[in-house]
């Protein structure tokens, strides 16, 4: 929010700058274009507004007026539409459209704690979990991919919730590797290695059993258990017995020396696993990145934070090149950009500022996302113009077309949301938001 409202109040001072000429609005519009689009790769934030302060530039650009007085009046209605939007948004729309990933997630995590209690003995079984925890992370992995909510790979949730199953994946093999190693045939002492290995399975299950309802409900603590001093953390360390390689010498328990080593590597994966789990657990409910620190400081050095200065320079200058991806997809957008301008200027249509809107939603880093976008938007122009001559044709006066699109409208757009959330949970495809508009107006009763 912060950085929208920041960034499309500089678009408007910068627009009105730029309409003084046209030569001086080529070149600043192409440049600002450029620079906001590349501005993605430093933080999640500016990836995910980046379009709206584009937007606003246009929008500002294509007024008629740019006094100063104008530009003030245009910054006053963008922060108070931008606080009014965020405020509707909350109030109507308070939607979850993680839950079904996040619940597919946790479905993961409750049979992986399962896994170290089963008898080693009774391998059909075993392997019976084994495949439903590979179609679980399938599923889980499909589920993130389904839903309903506009670049969710941007997002804080998605991002973590990726990182929980790949980390699920990490730990399925580990637990693996302790099976194998509990069912070695040439073990000097079988009943002391059991033992051993049945301990470190006992404290990952135990270890892993937070998880699952952290994921399905907000925690009451608000995840607080899962900082790297909170009680979870404190009591998973605690349970790590085997991560002091100084034991591995130490023949005391009866234990071989190879023995303890994997042992000690299968517990040390685990904990970081675990430490990732644990933080991005916090950072779902919190909305705030985790850092490298606590656990996997024993075995790496802490990265730099994410919001250091020197991490957005180092990350633009390795981004500025011909290599990157969207070094590439920026220089596009601001020529594209600079070409709509001139031709807005040369053809003199009402709403021009449209065409270069347009440009920015549609074009995208990849080839294939730009036809879907193409696609998308074309579906939904045509949608949205049926839908504007059926309220025209139905409501001639003037009177009608108002209430139509007064807050007396706000139940029917939240319903039609509601069934555009419903049909992506069920598999239906992300359909167009105007086409989903369309059915709900022709609704029986």
């Amino acid at each position: 929010m912060m950085t929208v409202v920041a960034g499309g109040t500089l678009a408007i001072i910068i627009a009105a700058i730029a309409s003084t000429s046209l030569p001086v609005a080529v070149v600043v519009t192409s440049l600002f274009c450029f620079s906001v689009t590349l501005a993605r790769v430093v933080s999640q934030p500016l990836a995910s507004g980046s379009a709206s302060i584009l937007i606003c530039y246009f929008v500002s650009y294509g007024a008629a007026v740019h006094t100063p007085a104008s530009v003030r009046s245009a910054i006053l209605y963008f922060i108070a539409g931008g606080i009014w939007a965020a405020a509707f948004s909350l109030v109507f729309w308070p939607l979850d459209p993680f839950g079904p990933a996040r619940n597919a997630v946790a479905d993961i995590y409750a049979k992986l704690a399962g896994l170290p209690a089963l008898p080693l003995e009774d391998s059909a079984r075993f392997k019976d979990s084994v495949h439903q925890i590979r179609v679980l992370i399938e599923a889980a992995q499909g589920s993130l991919i389904a839903v309903p909510a506009r670049m969710t790979a941007r997002t804080v949730r998605a991002r973590n919730l990726t990182v929980i199953v790949q980390a699920a994946d990490l730990l399925f093999a580990r637990l693996f590797r302790l099976a194998e190693l509990g069912a070695h045939e040439s073990m000097s002492e079988p009943e002391l290695c059991q033992s051993a290995v049945k301990e470190v399975a006992e404290w990952l299950a135990a270890s892993l059993k937070p998880i699952e309802a952290a994921l399905r409900e907000r925690p009451y603590d608000n995840a607080a258990a899962f900082v790297l001093e909170g009680s979870l953390i404190i009591e998973m360390r605690r349970g790590a017995k085997h991560i002091d390689t100084k034991t591995i010498a130490n023949n005391s328990d009866g234990i071989s020396t190879q023995l303890k080593a994997q042992l000690v590597a299968v517990e040390r994966d685990c904990l970081l696993s675990l430490e990732v789990i644990y933080e991005s657990i916090r950072a779902l409910w919190t909305g705030v990145e985790p850092t490298t620190t606590g656990l996997r400081s024993i075995f790496s050095k802490p990265a730099p934070s994410s919001s250091s200065p020197q991490i957005w320079l180092e990350t633009l200058r390795s981004n500025f090149t011909s290599r990157s991806i969207m070094f590439r997809h920026a220089l596009r957008l601001g020529l594209v950009a600079a070409a709509d301008l001139l031709l807005l200027r040369l053809i003199h249509i009402t709403h021009s500022y449209w065409m270069p809107m347009t440009s920015i939603i549609v074009l995208q880093p990849y080839t294939g996302e730009t036809w879907r976008k193409s696609g998308d938007r074309v579906a939904g122009t045509v949608s949205g113009a049926i839908l504007a001559a059926g309220l025209a044709a139905t409501m001639p006066s003037e009177a009608g077309i108002e209430a139509a699109g007064s807050p007396a409208a706000v139940p029917t757009i939240a319903a039609a949301r509601g069934v555009f959330q419903r049909a992506n949970e069920n598999g239906l495809g992300n359909r167009n938001m105007t086409s989903v508009v369309l059915d709900f107006i022709e609704w029986p009763g």
